[in-house]
């Protein structure tokens, strides 16, 4: 209960610069498995191997959104 009151006086918490799978997921709203099946296709946002690890770098992350918000191919609100 106490942490739930000081969550809400804190604030958002910040999303880092570079993120794990995991938090990309939460960040984006969909399942880790959903990143990894994208990235063999080519189509999810750029990551970059870390050793054995896999990390997204926020910008990556936010210029990829970016590009699906402006390669719309119909006007906001078309049916």
């Amino acid at each position: 209960m106490l942490d739930n009151a000081l969550s809400s006086i804190q604030g958002p918490v910040p999303v880092p610069d570079v993120m794990t799978p995991e938090e990309v997921a939460g960040y984006l709203q969909v399942p880790v498995a959903t990143l990894y099946a994208w990235r063999p296709k080519g189509t999810g946002p750029l990551a970059i191997r870390v050793g054995k690890h896999l990390r997204y770098r926020r910008a990556d992350v936010d210029a990829w959104l970016e590009e699906r918000a402006t390669g719309q191919t119909s006007p906001r609100g078309a049916a």
